[in-house]
């Protein structure tokens, strides 16, 4: 007998009329058993209410899958991230060793990346391994990469740096090959982006007099250029660079090529003795 019929009957029970034959039976024991009847209905109709009200509640139960931007639910009970693993550039390694800024973009046109971290997923003694994880997502301009910073355990040293989406080692650049822009009160650094896919790396300063000074770096070397243009960088040699409306220096370390330009203020022109002496002042390693 299913429970629906069970209940109609203790309705019906509770509702008929008491046959004339049964109206010997004594008026409480009468009483007693509609008392009984009535609470066992009322404990019926309480455990259908209860289970419908539970069976709802769960099906409105909220569950964040890592939803783009503007669409994040604000109370989430279980997080799935479903961003995209992304393929990222380059790397800067900080003077401490241990700061890895990461720069990753889009490698499609009109496209922005969105909401992107960076995670170590493998350090041993030969490789770190970082993954990015981002949303893509359409722009009306050329989306520029974005750069995102991880912190290693111990200093990166020699090891590789690879990317976990296509396992490749990536060119890895390095503020102790350059010199120190951020200790030198007369630059100041302001924001520089360049667009995917591109494995170089971009920095510029604003100058005294209006004066900017940019530096890139770009895998691959070129050691040993002209000796005739040779320039002493701190405990490096670089090599100087006419680029006719002003002057650079370039120099390699390892598998790695930086050049150093400094552009004068509009309508100024910057000598090859004004730019070296320029150089000079600068804090190399």
């Amino acid at each position: 007998m299913t429970f629906d019929n069970r209940l109609a009957e203790l309705l019906d029970a509770a509702t008929a009329p008491v046959p004339p034959g049964r109206l010997t039976a004594p008026l409480p024991a009468i009483r007693r058993r509609i008392r009984r009847q009535r609470a066992v209905i009322a404990l019926a109709v309480t455990g259908v209410a209860i289970a419908l009200i539970a069976g709802f509640a769960l099906a409105r139960s909220p569950i964040d899958r890592a939803a783009p931007p503007g669409t994040r639910g604000t109370t989430p009970s279980t997080t799935v991230d479903l961003r995209m693993q992304v393929a990222w550039e380059s790397a800067l390694l900080a003077r401490d060793g241990r700061t890895v800024t990461i720069y990753a973009g889009p490698r499609g046109e009109c496209q922005e990346l969105v909401d992107g971290t960076a995670v170590i997923t493998r350090q041993d003694g030969g490789q770190v391994t970082i993954a990015v994880r981002a949303w893509i997502v359409p722009t009306n301009d050329c989306g520029l990469v974005v750069p995102l910073q991880v912190r290693l355990e111990r200093p990166l040293g020699d090891r590789d740096v690879r990317d976990a989406a296509t396992g490749e080692a990536r060119p890895t650049y390095r503020e102790s090959h350059l010199p120190d822009l951020r200790n030198d009160a007369r630059w100041s650094p302001f924001s520089v982006g360049w667009t995917a896919p591109d494995d170089g790396w971009r920095a510029a300063y604003n100058g005294p007099n209006g004066s900017i000074l940019s530096i890139e770096g770009e895998p691959g070397s070129t050691a040993g250029g002209d000796r005739s243009n040779a320039i002493t960088l701190g405990s490096r040699q670089g090599t100087l660079l006419d680029r006719r409306s002003t002057w650079a220096v370039r120099w390699s370390v390892g598998d790695v090529t930086y050049e150093l330009s400094v552009q004068p203020s509009e309508g100024e022109t910057l000598t090859r003795q004004e730019f070296v002496a320029e150089v000079s002042r600068l804090a190399w390693p």
